[in-house]
């Protein structure tokens, strides 16, 4: 039986993960940092001092009211996913027609 030993994640990338699963369904209006300071029990400078890497990468971006949400790099990543996903389907599909088929 084989053991799998995790490293212990950084509190800087674990904060970053959070983040992303916090602004998940809020899109349209984001969430400013004291909102993403209390959801995650975070000490709202510490959000900050995140933020910037996270907008950089384009995984968030800052919207004119000051709240952020998920930005264009996150979503492509979300849209090549699903992509792949529904390639994989058809292709999937096609395959048990042409198993079932030949019965």
């Amino acid at each position: 039986m084989s053991e799998t030993t995790l490293l212990p994640a950084s509190s800087r990338a674990r904060r970053v993960l959070r983040i992303l699963k916090a602004l998940k369904g809020h899109g349209t209006d984001g969430l400013s940092n004291g909102d993403l300071a209390r959801l995650l029990k975070e000490n709202p400078t510490n959000i900050s001092r995140t933020l910037p890497l996270m907008i950089e990468e384009g995984m968030i971006e800052k919207r004119p009211t000051g709240h952020y949400a998920l930005g264009q790099e996150f979503l492509l990543i979300a849209m090549a996913y699903l992509d792949a996903s529904d390639r994989s389907q058809v292709k999937l599909t096609e395959l048990k027609q042409r198993c079932f088929s030949s019965r």
